[in-house]
């Protein structure tokens, strides 16, 4: 698949998700399900973008706002790649199996990285403003590493069978393979 290819099956994940009420996971499990041609390295890269959306959500929700567009999948897809410098116009190119090309008043949403130095706090750090006080109350003066932390893609945990092989064993298979980490 091509990485607009990617982008259009990010926006289709979105906007299901959003219009069924349905936990992204559970639809984009459907989706990867129903659309089998699709390889793992293109998973990847759909569920690298969607849940980089959804950290972003409300930083991304905020732009859309200040710059009079509407919050959809799609939109919010495009700012996503806007604000993460992989170029919207290049996914965005109305190609076979792409997004459409932004329309005129769409292409308002490359305003957005200039205004986000004066998104409030809630915006900036993506937490929603009705849970500000309550962040703020648990967190203190350390609520931007906390949100910064939560907004980072978590880590992987392997759980091993120890009937089968040794903590090393897994260990040195897993390096042997390209993988690094760490024994918790």
């Amino acid at each position: 698949m091509q990485p607009h290819a990617h982008t259009q099956a990010t926006i289709d994940i979105l906007a299901e998700a959003e219009e069924i009420s349905r936990p992204v996971d559970r639809v984009m499990a459907y989706y990867f399900r129903n659309n089998r041609y699709i390889g793992s390295k293109d998973k990847k890269a759909i569920a690298e973008l969607v849940y980089a959306t959804l950290r972003q959500q409300g930083l991304i929700d905020w732009g859309l706002q200040q710059v009079g567009l509407p919050q959809n999948a799609r939109l919010r897809v495009a700012t996503q790649l806007v604000l993460s410098g992989d170029g919207a116009e290049t996914h965005f190119n109305g190609e076979r199996f792409a997004p459409r090309e932004l329309n005129q008043k769409e292409q308002a949403l490359f305003e957005i990285p200039q205004k986000i130095a004066h998104a409030p706090l809630y915006a900036q750090l993506n937490y929603p403003a009705w849970a500000g006080e309550l962040l703020k109350n648990t967190f203190g003066d350390d609520i931007a590493e906390a949100m910064d932390a939560l907004n980072q893609q978590a880590p992987t945990d392997l759980r091993l069978n120890t009937l089968r092989a040794t903590k090393d064993e897994a260990a040195a298979a897993l390096k042997k393979e390209g993988f690094s980490g760490e024994r918790t």
